[in-house]
């Protein structure tokens, strides 16, 4: 009997290379949502200690400074926490993106599985009818060179 081969072995080893790359992805879109929630974070603690800084006392022109750092500094806050919608949505494809590529991946590995199974089930019976073969053989030896040594 035929080793065992299976026939789609090079798409198997392209769908577990296609779900490194998605799982890189991940990662990659995990990574870029922290960053901006830590930017926001920073920025908004940055906020909080400079606003008790200036409550200690100041002069009408560093109020407008303040001002205008203050709407500047809001303005980031609010385009960090857009960009880290739009992140969070592409980590939400990016995570579907990777259970799709591991159930592709996992459909072949089963499929290969259940051929093995059967190769070794045929293997199996294979071998068992040889051996049976082979022991029919050498018992019927064994009677004919009894009966021409007895007769």
């Amino acid at each position: 009997m035929k080793a065992f081969r299976f026939q789609l072995d090079q798409v198997l080893k392209w769908r577990s290379s296609q779900v490194d790359v998605e799982k890189a992805r991940l990662a990659a879109a995990v990574a870029r949502v922290a960053e901006l929630q830590r930017d926001a974070a920073t920025l908004e603690a940055q906020l909080t200690t400079e606003v008790a800084a200036w409550k200690l006392g100041t002069s009408g022109a560093e109020l407008s400074l303040w001002d205008a750092y203050y709407r500047r500094t809001r303005k980031r806050i609010a385009d960090l926490h857009v960009l880290a919608a739009e992140a969070e949505a592409a980590l939400s494809t990016a995570r579907q993106s990777l259970v799709e590529a591991d159930r592709r991946l996992k459909l072949l590995q089963n499929l290969r599985d259940t051929r093995y199974r059967r190769w070794a089930a045929d293997w199996s019976r294979e071998l068992e009818a040889f051996a049976a073969e082979s022991f029919l053989s050498k018992l019927q030896l064994e009677n004919g060179r009894a009966r021409s040594s007895s007769g």
